[in-house]
């Protein structure tokens, strides 16, 4: 259950941090001025690397057996569509003028910034689950 929303967030923070890092060129700059290739690169990256991690130090211990061909997968769906995710959500935002969503998270986006990734990941992990067998 929260293996889609670790690979989603240590994504989105990969992100991040690698794009202030490295720079480069922009991913779509009309939507997300600050949302850069190499951010892109990076957070599928930190994505795919929660699956050894997430695998030794949850799911083992917990007696849960996920393929690790299927774990790689969610995580590398996680993290390209979670950031399709986060892109559909500026958009929309954009086409609205609001620089927020809600005023709960100030200067963070709102509240749709946090969920955005998971409005596109959580139902194409639950398919891929079913798919694969593992519900």
């Amino acid at each position: 259950m929260f293996f889609p929303l670790v690979a989603t967030w240590v994504c989105d923070t990969a992100a991040m941090f690698g794009g202030r890092a490295m720079q480069g060129p922009k991913m779509a700059p009309t939507i997300s001025p600050g949302k850069t290739w190499s951010g892109t690169v990076s957070g599928v990256i930190g994505a795919l690397i929660v699956v050894p991690v997430w695998q030794v130090v949850a799911l083992g211990p917990a007696g849960v057996a996920l393929p690790w061909a299927v774990a790689l997968l969610i995580a590398g769906a996680a993290g390209v569509l979670g950031q399709l995710g986060d892109l559909a959500e500026s958009l929309f935002k954009r086409e609205a003028g609001v620089k927020d969503s809600s005023a709960i998270i100030p200067g963070h986006g709102g509240v749709l910034d946090r969920l955005d990734s998971l409005y596109v990941v959580l139902p194409v992990t639950a398919l891929l689950y079913r798919a694969f067998g593992i519900i």
